[in-house]
């Protein structure tokens, strides 16, 4: 059996897609939801909504360019997934996670 390692980052790339997509989906939806109760205001929405769906579409046009077998792909999850979990966190982890700055929209 032969070991062919493009078809394998191809296909976990495929899977990691899936995976975001469906957590995009299902926070936005969750988010959705809090946000026409009131508990959360129109530009903390929608800056989760920027957080969470803008590097998804970059990551749709890298693999899109560079092909589905890129190992920069990865690179693009691990950051919107830092982008969204330091976004919809509190004060503790931003301060951490993000630039001096950054963390004005929530504020």
């Amino acid at each position: 059996m032969n070991y062919d390692e493009k078809l394998f980052k191809e296909k976990a790339n495929r899977k990691a897609r899936k995976i975001w997509l469906i957590f995009a989906i299902l926070l936005s939806a969750n988010y959705g939801s809090d946000f026409s109760h009131g508990l959360y205001s129109a530009g903390y929405y929608l800056t989760f909504l920027a957080l969470c769906w803008i590097p998804f579409i970059a990551g749709e046009i890298l693999l899109r360019v560079r092909g589905w077998d890129t190992t920069r792909y990865k690179f693009d999850l691990v950051a919107s997934i830092h982008l969204v979990v330091a976004g919809i966190s509190g004060d503790r982890y931003r301060r951490f996670a993000l630039p001096e700055g950054c963390g004005g929209l929530w504020d």
